[in-house]
């Protein structure tokens, strides 16, 4: 469509511009089918009330499993322990559950990119789990990225329509969780 062009013209002037000039800027969007359908998945999550942590944490969990890495998920729930809201205990049957045993995606990427951005200056021990998982931790920063992705795509394109009001409802709900995400157009 025109606003599909039109938003294509947008994001490729954001990349092509003086503040994108790194490989990795904000708008070096990449729309692949594989990653749409990440960032779908993890909106299609949080939007049943599913934390968004919770759910890059059951990724990075089932990535070291397949990598028969079984061992470090332990450590890595310790390294960064998923913090619950407090909730009442629901009283009757939930189709949510609440999630308690997982790693918190979004704290292990923070820390994840703490220990690249320092990895010069710290040796860590040959153990570390940083190390030892670095694939499934990029990985992690894949579905991060992905999803990042997008939703700069998604408010770029609802910007372009002229809905403001659905440019700041996704803005919003992606940075305070307080409403859940509308559907990518």
């Amino acid at each position: 469509s025109l606003e599909q062009a039109q938003t294509a013209a947008l994001l490729r002037n954001g990349h092509l511009g003086k503040a994108n000039l790194q490989a990795q800027g904000a708008f070096a969007i990449d729309l692949s089918s594989r990653r749409v359908r990440i960032a779908e998945q993890l909106l299609d999550g949080v939007r049943q009330g599913q934390p968004l942590g919770a759910l890059l944490g059951y990724r990075f969990e089932r990535c070291l499993h397949e990598r028969k890495l079984d061992v470090y998920i332990e450590r890595c729930r310790k390294l960064a322990p998923l913090v619950s809201a407090d909730a009442p205990a629901p009283t009757a049957a939930s189709e949510a559950i609440a999630a308690n045993r997982v790693v918190d995606g979004l704290a292990l990427h923070q820390k994840w990119q703490h220990f690249v951005k320092h990895q010069a200056t710290i040796l860590p021990p040959p153990d570390s789990p940083f190390l030892v998982c670095a694939a499934a931790l990029r990985e992690l920063d894949e579905a991060i990225d992905a999803l990042g992705d997008a939703v700069v795509a998604e408010t770029a394109y609802q910007t372009v329509r002229g809905n403001t009001v659905r440019t700041a409802s996704t803005l919003a709900a992606i940075a305070h969780g307080e409403a859940p995400p509308p559907e990518l157009d």
